[in-house]
């Protein structure tokens, strides 16, 4: 059985622990040969972007809020940055490929996390753009459920 967190795409609406959003745009990312979806949500109040990765049947779902002007000290891709006054440390950084549904636009991608026990914050910089910066809290995989559009 599919959850339904692996059927969302442009379109969708979802009801994550429990408030609404509605998919606006997916985001499929890839390093090397391992590829996950973020989905830019609208009209949920804590959250921007819904991050499903399926790593060989675990599912690990995490809701990210922009968050401009982060980091406080450090640069992204530094072993150290400072956000909301937590020094963290990086966790996980390289580059990939990403395609957006539904423009189709494509490109190169690179990223830097950084996490202290439950706190996580990526940085994510698309072609030569800005890094842009958010914060993420996982969920349980029961707290997403698609409530309707496109499935």
């Amino acid at each position: 059985m599919t959850h339904d967190a692996l059927t969302i795409r442009p379109g969708s609406h979802l009801s994550l622990a429990g408030a609404p959003a509605r998919v606006e745009e997916t985001l499929e990312l890839t390093v090397d040969d391992f590829t996950w979806h973020s989905h830019r949500l609208s009209g949920h109040p804590d959250a921007d972007w819904l991050t499903v990765e399926d790593d060989e049947g675990t599912l690990s779902l995490t809701l990210w809020k922009d968050r401009p002007g982060l980091p406080e000290r450090g640069e992204p891709g530094d072993r150290n940055v400072v956000c909301d006054g937590t020094k963290l440390r990086r966790n996980e950084d390289g580059t990939g490929t990403y395609r957006s549904l539904p423009s189709g636009r494509s490109g190169r991608y690179a990223y830097a996390d950084y996490r202290l026990g439950g706190t996580l914050v990526a940085f994510e910089r698309f072609d030569d753009g800005a890094w842009e910066p958010s914060t993420g809290r996982h969920i349980p995989a029961f707290g997403v459920q698609v409530t309707g559009g496109s499935s």
